[in-house]
């Protein structure tokens, strides 16, 4: 019975051993699930923040457009007002230089007749001076 007692020993010795073993396995296990867990939870805090960057830049990029928007919605109201502006100032100026035209050939029509009027008078001078001439030479 000593043997047996011996090798029940022996065998309760190897199974206590081989109880540490799996139990240093299952230790080892927690600590890789829990150093796991610790990277997961590493990468999640790591994408979170980027995330949160990446939203920051977004909601700014979002505002400068709205900003952007607004002020090419300004220049083209300012463009359809200068538009209008030109051309009213386009149909003035034709206005203005139709008036001018017209004013010219007044003033040419006005400036001829005063001319041939001062024409006649000059040739009328110059039958006197003749004729006052001839009487000069008659005496």
């Amino acid at each position: 019975m000593a043997d047996k007692k011996e090798l029940y020993e022996v065998l309760f010795e190897e199974l206590n051993h081989k109880m540490d073993i799996v139990l240093e396995g299952y230790g080892e296990i927690g600590r890789k699930f829990e150093e796991a867990r610790e990277d997961r939870q590493q990468i999640k805090d790591d994408l979170t923040y980027k995330i949160e960057v990446v939203a920051n830049d977004l909601q700014e990029t979002k505002e400068e457009l709205r900003e952007t928007r607004s002020e090419v919605t300004e220049t083209k109201e300012g463009l359809r007002e200068t538009r209008s502006e030109l051309k009213q100032t386009r149909e003035t100026l034709s206005d203005d230089i139709e008036a001018t035209r017209l004013e010219l050939r007044e003033t040419r029509e006005e400036l001829g007749q005063k001319i041939d009027k001062i024409g006649g008078i000059v040739e009328d001078h110059g039958i006197r001076i003749n004729t006052l001439e001839r009487m000069a030479n008659v005496d």
